[in-house]
């Protein structure tokens, strides 16, 4: 009997308290009501409601650039490569290098800002600079050195160390890729936070050529079978950007200014 009181007592005080707690569910719903607003309200909802501002994350790192060890017995193997890689991407043309998958129907900004990591070789910081130089010329894009806002695309130089597998034709020189984020909500824009690396175990190969491949991935632009195209996944020696590469970058940039 007294377990009975008391369960029938605690029923009594839950029901005392259900209009302070719809007091406090309806003071909730109209402070979200103000902080949103009418205007995102929808598209934070088909957001699934994650928060006041939602993001989604998309990265890829493309392949590595490589140089060949032997150009008798890899032209075939760069060949076939830079074919799967070109039939994997998306957007190519005859008159431009294919786009990055992750950056396809996205609009960027065509201003950067652009940081080395920290512990970057004086060799790679002045690899990237000149190829950063190369692609301020084109007039598409404009990479500005320092530290970005969270509104604001950035690329982060940098270096690391890999040895090629034993048996391998080719030499990995370096890696790099877009990473774009979408953010909507409560404030809606879109940045690439991009990385490009140079790998110094094969210091005395990097060129200028391996910068300039690696920074269009970080921009992204993909591979292209076009020996002469900077996005060639193999060392050709080229240093500057053939027309389609160019093409590209006004077809992901040109639409839009910061």
């Amino acid at each position: 009997m007294t377990a009975d009181i008391i369960t029938k007592g605690a029923r009594r005080m839950r029901r005392r308290h259900h209009p302070i707690r719809n007091l406090i569910i309806l003071a909730l719903v109209i402070f979200a009501l103000v902080k949103i607003g009418p205007d995102n309200l929808n598209r934070t909802l088909d957001n699934g409601v994650r928060g006041f501002q939602t993001f989604v994350h998309k990265y890829r790192t493309t392949p590595a650039f490589e140089v060949q060890q032997s150009a008798s017995s890899s032209a075939e193997s760069s060949e076939s490569s830079a074919t799967s890689s070109s039939s994997s991407a998306k957007g190519a043309t005859d008159d431009a290098t294919p786009i990055e998958s992750v950056v396809q129907g996205i609009k960027l900004s065509n201003t950067y800002h652009y940081t080395f990591a920290s512990g970057t070789t004086q060799q790679v910081r002045d690899l990237f600079a000149r190829a950063v130089a190369v692609y301020n010329k084109t007039g598409v894009v404009y990479l500005d050195p320092g530290q970005g806002t969270k509104y604001q695309n950035t690329i982060t130089f940098g270096q690391y160390r890999t040895v090629s597998p034993q048996g391998q034709q080719a030499e990995e020189l370096g890696k790099a890729g877009p990473r774009v984020y979408q953010y909507s909500g409560g404030e809606n824009f879109t940045v690439n936070r991009a990385e490009a690396k140079l790998n110094i175990q094969y210091a005395d190969k990097l060129d200028d050529t391996t910068a300039l491949h690696e920074l269009g991935h970080a921009l992204g632009i993909d591979h292209s079978t076009n020996e002469h195209s900077i996005m060639y996944p193999y060392d050709e020696a080229n240093q500057q950007l053939t027309a389609a590469d160019v093409n590209t970058l006004r077809e992901i940039y040109a639409r839009t200014s910061e």
